[in-house]
């Protein structure tokens, strides 16, 4: 969040000549993307590097767990996707969220940089309205110009390993998301009475068996992370395809609203839960 360009200004008010700040336009920006961890350890970018301060951006998150009270953002800056190469700035903890299923509740972290290149980050949990913000300067833990130069280095150095490590955590993460999923679906009371005891438990079995997979394979290939999605789906999909079909055909429909056509069965919010799409 320190902004770089009040550092060329003052290298040149103190006689400081180069050809890299000769023609320059004195901007302050942001000399390191700035972001949240989140799920896999994944540094999830709120602003990007070199952005033009002040700045604001808000970026919308949820709970990674069935009845998660508490959330902890973790705030960081650098060019790497995953958190533990990149320099962490501070932490607080959003407490007393509403008991909710994973996934439902939405918490807006926004940060803020000021012209003095002072971050600010909140997060406010909609449901029950709870707050909390902290204030980073300039002065706490921050990185030196060699020491960010050199973080830009590294991030381009590997960047092609560093493509395909997010690469494989987001297959993972894809895996993770679509048992989830599958399990919410199956305690809905109308797909519960809609589908066969047998159906279910086929469904039930392949989501046990993925998320013990999970638990065993923490270091998988993404090729490994997406034939286990196909897996689920192979097994799961045309159980609840043909359960929402069946559901939209025996619905009365209204003329007026569809034009006298019949829905399509898997559309809209009655389409069965999807693998997320990790091409």
């Amino acid at each position: 969040a320190v902004a770089y360009g009040a550092a060329v200004q003052a290298h040149i008010l103190s006689g400081g000549r180069s050809e890299k700040t000769e023609g320059l336009l004195l901007l302050d920006v942001t000399p390191l993307s700035l972001g949240v961890e989140t799920a896999g350890g994944v540094m999830s970018v709120l602003i990007a590097r070199n952005s033009t301060v002040p700045i604001q951006k808000s970026q919308t998150f949820s709970t990674n767990a069935d009845n998660q009270r508490n959330v902890e953002i973790k705030v960081y800056e650098g060019e790497r996707p995953l958190v533990t190469q990149c320099q962490c700035l501070g932490t607080f903890t959003l407490t007393d969220i509403p008991p909710a299923p994973r996934g439902k509740p939405r918490i807006t972290v926004t940060f803020d940089v000021n012209t003095d290149g002072i971050l600010v980050v909140s997060a406010v949990e909609e449901m029950g309205g709870k707050t909390h913000a902290i204030t980073i300067t300039n002065d706490k833990g921050r990185l030196s110009k060699d020491q960010i130069e050199k973080m830009v280095h590294e991030a381009e150095q590997f960047a092609n390993e560093d493509r395909l490590n997010a690469e494989r955590i987001e297959a993972r993460n894809a895996v993770e998301n679509y048992t989830f999923s599958l399990r919410a679906t199956l305690s809905e009371p109308d797909v519960e009475a809609g589908i066969t005891l047998e159906d279910r438990q086929k469904i039930q079995a392949v989501v046990n068996a993925a998320a013990a997979w999970l638990d065993e394979n923490p270091e998988a290939t993404k090729e490994e992370y997406d034939a286990k999605n196909k897996e689920i789906e192979h097994v799961a999909h045309p159980i609840l395809s043909a359960f929402y079909i069946k559901r939209t055909m025996e619905r009365p429909h209204d003329p007026s609203t569809t034009g006298g056509a019949a829905p399509e069965g898997n559309g809209g919010a009655d389409a069965p839960p999807q693998p997320t799409d990790v091409d």
